[in-house]
C-alpha cells in the first residue's frame, strides 16, 4: 500500500515537473527570452524557475529602421541640412538666397566668417602638428630611455643616474626634432599615410644636409639639391610634393 502511494506521488511529481518545464519554455518565448536556458533552469530547479519567471520583464525587439529602407531620400535631405548647419558660409549663403540678408550684409559677414575659419584651420593645424612633434620625440627617445632603464635594472647605474640620463635623452631628442621642424612642409606631412610617415622618419636618420625628402608618383624619395632645383625649374610632376627640404638643399 505504501509502495503504491509512493509510486503515485512520484508520477504526479513527474507530471508537475514536466508541466513546469513546458510552462517556463512557453513563458520565455512570450517574453522573448532564451527558451533553452529557461527550460534547463526549470529542469534543474523547477520551483525556483517557476517563481522567478513571473518577475522577468520581456525583451523588446530592436526597432526595424524602416526609414532607411523605405525613405532614403529623407535621410539624404537630413544629411544635407546638417551639412549646411555645420558650414557657416553655406548657412550665410542660404540666408542671402532666401532674401533674409542683403548682398552688402552677406559680403561683410562673409569676410568675418572666412577669417574666423582661417584662424580655426591654423589653430587646428598647430594642434595637430604639436601631436606629431610629440609623437616623433617619443618615438626617438623611448628606445634610448629603455636602454637606460635596463642598465638601472641590471645595477649598472643608480636610480639618480637613470633620472639624469632620462632628462638628457629627452632634451637631446627634443632639440634634434625641433631643429628639423622648420624644414617640414607640415600640411604635406600630415596628409601622408602612416607607412609613408614612417618612411620619412627612416630617411631623416640618414639624411645629409644637401638632400631633401619628397613625394613623387605617390612614393617617398630622397633627392639631392641639384635634382630638386632641376625639378622645380623644369616643372615638377603634378603629384610632386616637398615633404622635408633641408635649408642647404635650396
Amino acid at each position: 500500500m505504501d509502495f503504491g502511494i509512493l509510486f503515485l506521488a512520484q508520477i504526479i511529481s513527474l507530471i508537475i515537473w514536466l508541466v513546469i518545464i513546458v510552462y517556463c519554455v512557453n513563458k520565455a518565448r512570450d517574453l522573448n527570452r532564451d527558451k533553452f536556458g529557461w527550460g534547463l533552469f526549470a529542469f534543474l530547479l523547477p520551483i525556483i524557475a517557476l517563481i522567478w519567471i513571473q518577475f522577468v520583464d520581456p525583451i523588446e525587439d530592436e526597432p526595424i529602421k524602416e526609414t532607411i529602407i523605405r525613405k532614403p531620400e529623407v535621410i539624404i535631405n537630413v544629411q544635407k541640412e546638417k551639412t549646411v548647419e555645420n558650414n557657416p558660409l553655406e548657412t550665410l549663403k542660404d540666408l542671402k538666397v532666401k532674401g533674409i540678408i542683403t548682398n552688402e550684409e552677406y559680403e561683410e559677414k562673409e569676410k568675418v566668417i572666412s577669417e574666423q575659419l582661417r584662424k580655426q584651420r591654423v589653430d587646428d593645424e598647430l594642434r595637430n602638428w604639436y601631436q606629431v612633434v610629440k609623437s616623433r620625440i617619443d618615438k626617438k627617445s623611448q628606445p634610448l630611455i629603455a636602454l637606460a632603464l635596463k642598465a638601472k635594472q641590471d645595477g649598472v647605474i643608480s636610480e639618480q643616474e637613470f633620472e639624469i640620463k632620462e632628462k638628457e635623452i629627452l632634451a637631446k631628442c627634443s632639440d634634434e626634432i625641433l631643429k628639423q621642424d622648420i624644414n617640414f612642409n607640415k600640411s604635406a606631412y600630415n596628409n601622408l599615410t602612416k607607412p609613408k610617415q614612417d618612411r620619412v622618419e627612416l630617411y631623416l636618420d640618414t639624411l645629409v644636409e644637401s638632400e631633401s625628402i619628397v613625394l613623387v608618383h605617390n612614393k617617398i624619395k630622397v633627392i639631392d639639391s641639384q635634382r630638386l632645383k632641376e625639378l622645380l625649374k623644369d616643372g615638377a610632376p603634378e603629384s610632386f610634393q616637398i615633404i622635408y627640404q633641408n635649408k642647404n638643399a635650396t
